[in-house]
């Protein structure tokens, strides 16, 4: 979709960990204010899920696994 190059129904899964990943954390794994980065991102990177003691984050490898 990003590349709008069309999409089928994993898109909707991948829709879906995205949401799941900011509801437990409260911002999206690819954040960021330049739209050309967060596209980038979104493209390129993978998500990694912040250190829990330092943003006092709850949430297990379940949670995890199903993001992934």
């Amino acid at each position: 979709m990003v590349s709008q190059s069309g999409h089928d129904l994993t898109v909707d899964w991948w829709a879906i960990g995205i949401l799941i990943y900011e509801m437990v954390v409260g911002v999206t794994p690819f954040y960021n204010k330049n739209r050309q980065v967060l596209t980038s991102k979104i493209k390129h990177s993978k998500v990694v899920w912040p250190d829990k003691t330092t943003y006092k984050i709850e949430y297990s490898n379940d949670m995890i696994d199903l993001v992934s």
